[in-house]
């Protein structure tokens, strides 16, 4: 998103918005934008009721990750909604190149090249 070189999200088209707190000001701001293309928006998020949900069609929420005293704790800041993050995108390509002809090369083919 924000690149010139994407191409312009359409009505036919997913935005995924990842937002720990749900209230990123610059993802409440590409949301709204994005609400008004009649896209698909889905939020990994940590909080349920924040200014993202209002535009998002689906909310897969992870949490809570309010700081009890446990092991989990010991990650530092916003490493463990980050880390949890990876974990689920991560899951989601590996089920998606199971049910889809779509093979690792393929996806090679389209990632960027000038990192």
């Amino acid at each position: 998103v924000g690149e010139v070189t994407t191409p312009p999200i359409t009505s036919n088209d997913i935005l995924l918005i990842i937002s720990g707190s749900g209230e990123t000001g610059s993802m409440v701001n590409i949301a709204q934008k994005a609400n008004k293309t009649h896209c698909k928006i889905l939020l990994i998020s940590a909080n349920m009721q924040t200014t993202l949900s209002r535009f998002c069609h689906l909310i897969y929420l992870i949490g809570p990750m309010h700081n009890n005293r446990n092991v989990a704790n010991l990650i530092p800041l916003g490493g463990r909604f980050e880390l949890t993050c990876l974990m689920i995108l991560e899951s989601t390509i590996m089920e998606l190149m199971r049910i889809t002809p779509v093979t690792e090369k393929e996806m090679q083919s389209r990632h960027a090249n000038l990192e």
